[in-house]
């Protein structure tokens, strides 16, 4: 039997619009090795691995998500044919509210600085 567990990003969690988003996922099964796992976002598949490690962290990055509300599962089968669902979880994307941070390097603090032409 394929078990799946999903351990990030957390459920009901917020993440910042301008950064990557890592799906990350374990997976087991006690009888066969897992064919593939993929990636549900929204019901529908983003990406699939075929290389999936049993009872190790798996990951998706996923870029370039559009703000709003997801869902988000991963679908296993193992090389047996059989198949199974985690649960859902849901992520809110948001926009980067974060200032810039400006760091002067020169001229030093208080210095006075001439030029000739």
């Amino acid at each position: 039997m394929i078990r799946i567990s999903l351990t990030s990003p957390l459920d009901n969690s917020t993440w910042d619009s301008s950064n990557d988003i890592l799906f990350k996922y374990n997976v087991s099964d006690v009888t066969s090795q897992i064919a593939n796992c993929s990636l549900i976002i929204g019901n529908k598949a983003n990406q699939t691995n075929y290389s999936v490690i049993r009872n190790q962290t798996n990951n998706f990055s996923v870029n370039n998500f559009a703000e709003a509300q997801y869902n988000w599962s991963v679908n296993c089968t193992d090389t047996a044919g059989n198949t199974n669902s985690s649960a859902f979880f849901n992520i809110t994307v948001e926009p980067d509210r974060d200032a810039p941070i400006v760091t002067l390097k020169t001229p030093a603090n208080n210095s006075v600085s001439t030029r000739e032409d």
